[in-house]
């Protein structure tokens, strides 16, 4: 039985004249011409640097509050366990509670988050911080997932790139601007200032990922979720 398995017939390669002229026409298919990538990176990116600005903050903030030094390596550590036990969970709970509500979970934790460590300033405040390690594991691989189903198998590992350089581009921009709020008018001004950014701009990122995801479903039934 093994010996009689055959590779299927997959896509056939494309002729790649020009790296260059071929990165151009990756990220014009991504960012142009497929409107429902488009919408997923912008709302996987914007879902990512959430989760990213507060690893620059939290330990001032953590200062601020008086958690003692000895804690600094553990609540790191413990962390990065979130995101790996989320990452693990994420499609488990894509499959409990369907997409259109693990949307709202990850707004409703990302802005509830900032809004937290904006608003408190006690030593258990940090876990506030917990709720965006959470959203970070649980959106990479959903996201991920439907950038990958909406490429060709020779485009797949391009579009995971151009989507890490949109989420680099975006905080090369905007990084600069949050530490300077943070160093003028503080820490948890600057958090607060998050949460008032993300409730502004996660629900509408999220409307039109949605919608272009409901319209493949229709279109395409075995693409649902």
């Amino acid at each position: 039985m093994v010996i009689s398995l055959r590779e299927p017939q997959g896509e056939k390669s494309p002729q790649v004249a020009s790296h260059l002229h071929e990165a151009l026409r990756i990220s014009r298919f991504g960012l142009i011409e497929q409107k429902q990538v488009r919408a997923t990176m912008v709302f996987g990116v914007l879902l990512a640097l959430a989760s990213f600005y507060p690893v620059w903050l939290v330990q001032p903030f953590m200062q601020q509050c008086g958690v003692p030094l000895a804690w600094f390596g553990p609540v790191w550590a413990g962390a990065n366990l979130t995101v790996a036990l989320c990452s693990s969970l994420s499609h488990r709970m894509l499959d409990r509670l369907g997409l259109r509500r693990l949307c709202l979970l990850f707004i409703g934790l990302t802005v509830l988050a900032f809004a937290g460590l904006g608003l408190t300033s006690m030593v258990g405040s940090f876990l506030f911080y917990y709720l965006l390690t959470a959203v970070r594991g649980l959106q990479g691989p959903v996201i991920r997932n439907f950038l990958q189903r909406d490429a060709t198998r020779f485009m797949r590992a391009s579009l995971l790139s151009l989507h890490s350089l949109l989420f680099r581009m975006g905080y090369v921009v905007s990084g600069p601007l949050i530490g300077w709020v943070s160093d003028v008018q503080g820490v948890q001004t600057a958090f607060l200032a998050l949460a008032c950014l993300f409730a502004a701009t996660l629900p509408f990122a999220a409307r039109s990922f949605l919608y272009h995801q409901d319209r493949i479903a229709r279109t395409q039934p075995s693409a649902s979720f």
